[in-house]
């Protein structure tokens, strides 16, 4: 089929121009089409990376998001690792600023992207449910970002009125685990209409459960010691009448 196109559209030209113009116009669609794949091809950074579990076996159906926005974060693109574990995101989508010159470095564009990674039974190890990665806004740059993986735990619950003993709805629940170096693992959920609520896979440790509302000063609701491969059950109470005392609010 290939090799007839030259004569096609020797036939299409007029004969005086001969075969120098039959070169110039394949020449031409040739430069067309490195054109066209120049510019429908991303341009900007990447962001690449492996997820495997913690023997080091390729962990495939993760879903990565980045987020943008700094104080309030919202949802920019997502995807999911294919069976070799791996994933990419090309151009990086995130908030876009310009870092200073400091010292010997000079000023450069960056975009700054919040990243999650979300695993039905699986956790990170480092058990940091958020990361905050800035990468240079430089053409065809190469960000690697890889996620070592084991088994969560899992806290299943039910919020009853302090008062009444009725469930509770739409309770937006917050599980927030301390780290030492003043990182957190933190998931969020709400509760059904009976006022349960189950969570994510989450990072093995005890649990601090609180109503995810600032303006009442994260009521408390209780602790829980999260195992791995297994289910905390608890029933918990919250006194919507009553303002707790303050405490430390946690970071989101």
């Amino acid at each position: 089929m290939w090799n007839r196109i030259p004569r096609v559209v020797a036939k299409l030209l007029p004969r005086r121009f001969g075969l120098s113009a039959l070169f110039f116009v394949v020449a031409l669609a040739a430069v067309g089409f490195a054109v066209w794949q120049h510019v429908s091809r991303p341009h900007g950074p990447r962001l690449v990376g492996t997820v495997h579990d913690h023997e080091g076996r390729p962990v495939a159906g993760c879903t990565i998001t980045l987020w943008g926005g700094m104080a309030t974060r919202w949802k920019v693109a997502e995807t999911v690792t294919d069976e070799a574990g791996n994933y990419l995101f090309w151009p990086v989508e995130g908030s876009r600023s310009w870092r200073e010159s400091s010292g010997s470095e000079p000023g450069r564009a960056s975009i700054f992207a919040g990243v999650t990674v979300e695993h039905p039974h699986l956790v990170t190890r480092d058990h940091r449910s958020w990361r905050d990665i800035e990468v240079p806004d430089v053409r065809d740059y190469r960000y690697v970002l890889d996620f070592s993986m084991e088994p969560g735990g899992f806290i299943r619950g039910q919020v009853i009125d302090a008062t009444s003993g009725s469930p509770l709805e739409k309770v937006h629940v917050r599980l927030s685990m301390p780290m030492p170096d003043a990182a957190e693992f933190t998931e969020y959920t709400f509760t059904d209409a009976e006022g349960f609520f189950q969570s994510a896979a989450l990072a093995p440790g005890r649990y601090t459960i609180d109503v995810n509302d600032p303006r009442r000063r994260y009521p408390l609701l209780g602790n829980v010691q999260v195992a791995p491969g297994e289910t905390a059950e608890v029933t918990l109470t919250y006194d919507r009448s009553r303002t707790p005392p303050e405490r430390r609010a946690l970071r989101h």
